[in-house]
Protein backbone atom coordinates (compact mmCIF):
# COMPACT_ATOMS: atom_id res chain seq x y z
CA UNK A 1 0.00 0.00 0.00
CA UNK A 2 1.18 2.80 -1.25
CA UNK A 3 1.32 6.69 1.78
CA UNK A 4 1.36 9.13 -0.34
CA UNK A 5 1.53 13.12 1.61
CA UNK A 6 -1.44 14.20 -1.11
CA UNK A 7 -3.63 16.30 1.48
CA UNK A 8 -3.53 19.75 0.18
CA UNK A 9 -4.21 21.78 4.06
CA UNK A 10 -4.55 25.04 2.40
CA UNK A 11 -7.09 24.33 0.71
CA UNK A 12 -8.64 21.36 3.03
CA UNK A 13 -11.06 22.32 6.16
CA UNK A 14 -9.42 20.39 9.19
CA UNK A 15 -8.93 20.83 13.22
CA UNK A 16 -5.77 20.81 15.45
CA UNK A 17 -5.53 18.73 18.45
CA UNK A 18 -4.38 21.97 20.76
CA UNK A 19 -2.11 19.31 22.66
CA UNK A 20 -0.10 18.02 20.36
CA UNK A 21 -0.33 19.86 17.31
CA UNK A 22 -1.40 17.41 14.67
CA UNK A 23 -4.40 17.35 12.75
CA UNK A 24 -7.10 15.78 14.27
CA UNK A 25 -10.48 15.87 12.51
CA UNK A 26 -10.48 16.51 8.73
CA UNK A 27 -13.98 17.90 7.38
CA UNK A 28 -13.10 18.61 3.99
CA UNK A 29 -10.43 16.73 2.31
CA UNK A 30 -8.79 18.14 -1.11
CA UNK A 31 -6.07 16.43 -2.51
CA UNK A 32 -3.11 17.62 -4.71
CA UNK A 33 -4.70 16.16 -8.01
CA UNK A 34 -0.63 15.65 -9.31
CA UNK A 35 0.37 13.44 -6.29
CA UNK A 36 -3.25 10.69 -6.53
CA UNK A 37 -3.40 10.79 -10.17
CA UNK A 38 -2.88 7.59 -11.45
CA UNK A 39 -3.33 6.12 -7.94
CA UNK A 40 -6.33 4.16 -7.10
CA UNK A 41 -5.80 3.20 -3.63
CA UNK A 42 -3.65 4.91 -1.30
CA UNK A 43 -3.23 6.22 2.20
CA UNK A 44 -1.76 9.65 3.47
CA UNK A 45 0.56 9.85 6.60
CA UNK A 46 -2.36 11.78 8.91
CA UNK A 47 -3.67 9.86 11.32
CA UNK A 48 -1.28 7.59 11.23
CA UNK A 49 -1.97 6.02 7.94
CA UNK A 50 -5.44 4.82 9.02
CA UNK A 51 -7.46 5.73 6.55
CA UNK A 52 -7.70 4.41 2.79
CA UNK A 53 -8.84 6.40 -0.11
CA UNK A 54 -9.91 5.32 -3.31
CA UNK A 55 -10.51 6.91 -6.87
CA UNK A 56 -13.80 7.13 -8.21
CA UNK A 57 -12.36 4.59 -10.76
CA UNK A 58 -11.92 2.23 -8.17
CA UNK A 59 -15.08 2.49 -6.55
CA UNK A 60 -17.35 2.51 -9.86
CA UNK A 61 -15.24 -0.63 -10.65
CA UNK A 62 -15.80 -2.37 -6.99
CA UNK A 63 -19.60 -1.35 -7.07
CA UNK A 64 -19.70 -2.70 -10.75
CA UNK A 65 -18.52 -6.29 -9.62
CA UNK A 66 -20.86 -6.47 -6.79
CA UNK A 67 -18.41 -6.79 -4.17
CA UNK A 68 -19.40 -5.92 -0.67
CA UNK A 69 -17.55 -5.21 2.78
CA UNK A 70 -15.97 -1.72 2.43
CA UNK A 71 -18.23 1.64 2.96
CA UNK A 72 -17.71 4.57 1.32
CA UNK A 73 -17.33 7.83 2.62
CA UNK A 74 -16.88 11.12 0.55
CA UNK A 75 -13.64 12.48 1.80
Amino acid sequence: MVTIDAIDLQRSEFSVNAATGRVDRIYKCVFKEQLVSGKPIFKTPLRNGAELFVSEEFRIAVESHRLDGLLWKVA
